[in-house]
């Protein structure tokens, strides 16, 4: 009887000491799992916020080219100009896209829709200047003339090659699926990047 007594307690015991550990075991677990939402949460909530900034830049670019579209015309270079401006559009629209679909990309593409927008709006000042001034324009040599209006083509295929380089690092990027979309590109990858971060230098200090 004894002995039944002891072995009854002993195993109490282990059951005790079980039932303990996998109630640690439980309660560990749902603090993982409220954890890693309370991360979630928060990531997306830093999403939504970083792509709400992105969405005005990307409002405020956009209406900065229906500006310089405008002056273009305005100073009669449109022939020249509108395609490349057409082609900016578009491929603000993909980096846009990107970026929406894809979070982790929004940071690169908010600080160089910033730059574009902010060389878009001297852009437009200077075309502006061009349209103002069309009729003494038009009484300069026709070599003067093609400095001036080189000058502002020479700037929209600056902002549009640093917007097609963009969205192809971006597309790159975005079918890899990397938390780190640069960790593991080849060489023709970095070369890539290297392009934007020197297109993005040229846009800042002409």
């Amino acid at each position: 009887m004894v002995l039944q007594q002891k072995s009854f307690g002993q195993l109490n015991v282990e059951l005790i000491h079980q039932l303990v550990s996998e109630s640690k075991s439980e309660h560990s677990r749902q603090d993982q799992a409220k954890n890693k939402q309370a991360i979630a949460a928060a990531n997306e909530e830093v999403n939504r916020s970083q792509m709400g900034k992105l969405k005005m830049k990307y409002r405020e670019l956009q209406q900065r080219f229906h500006t310089v579209g405008l002056a273009i015309d305005a100073a009669q270079i449109g022939l020249e100009a509108s395609p490349v401006v057409s082609e900016i559009i578009r491929q603000q629209n993909i980096i846009y896209q990107l970026a929406n679909d894809n979070p982790i990309l929004i940071a690169l593409a908010f600080q160089t829709v910033k730059d574009l927008a902010d060389r878009a709006r001297m852009l437009a000042n200077y075309i502006a200047g061009l349209a103002l001034s069309i009729g003494d324009i038009n009484q300069m040599k026709a070599s003067d003339r093609k400095i001036l209006f080189s000058h502002a083509l020479t700037e929209l295929r600056l902002i549009e090659g640093a917007s097609k380089g963009l969205a192809v690092v971006m597309l790159q990027a975005s079918y890899k699926r990397s938390i780190d979309p640069f960790a593991d590109f080849v060489n023709q990858d970095r070369q890539l990047v290297d392009d934007i971060i020197r297109n993005a230098a040229i846009l800042k200090n002409p």
